[in-house]
């Protein structure tokens, strides 16, 4: 007599929320912007696809979620990932705005130089290229 013994799959390991989350920022640029109703720009939150069923969006703003997890209490994988995503973005912008304050203080400072070259030039100190300019016009 022949027994036949199911064969199971070994169970994949639970990925933790962190793990889940990394896994959605990195596919951040599938993720749709949500906002608000009428002439605005304002971003109000991030459609992150859901883990468990394709095709599914969560509405999460990087504070609450609408999906079960979230709705059961429980730490959520799109809150975290729309938190360090938004941390991204806000850390991406104050550095492109110290780069462009940089370059102002730069233009400011070149163009402070240069004036205070052109004040400091007298009629006696004039190039010969002034004189005959001068002369033309």
């Amino acid at each position: 007599m022949t027994t036949a013994t199911a064969t199971r799959k070994p169970r994949q390991p639970r990925l933790t929320v962190a793990q889940k989350a990394e896994a959605l920022l990195a596919n951040s640029h599938l993720w749709l912007r949500a906002r608000a109703i009428g002439n605005t720009a304002r971003c109000i939150g991030y459609l992150i696809p859901s883990n468990t069923v394709g095709g599914k969006y969560h509405l999460t703003n990087g504070k609450q979620c609408d999906c079960k997890a979230a709705r059961a209490g429980r730490h959520c994988c799109h809150v975290v990932a729309a938190a360090a995503y938004i941390a991204q973005k806000r850390a991406e912008a104050a550095q492109a705005a110290a780069a462009a304050a940089a370059m102002l203080t730069d233009d400011a400072a070149h163009f402070t130089r240069w004036s205070a070259t052109v004040d400091a030039r007298t009629p006696e100190a004039a190039d010969a290229s002034d004189v005959v300019l001068a002369g033309v016009a």
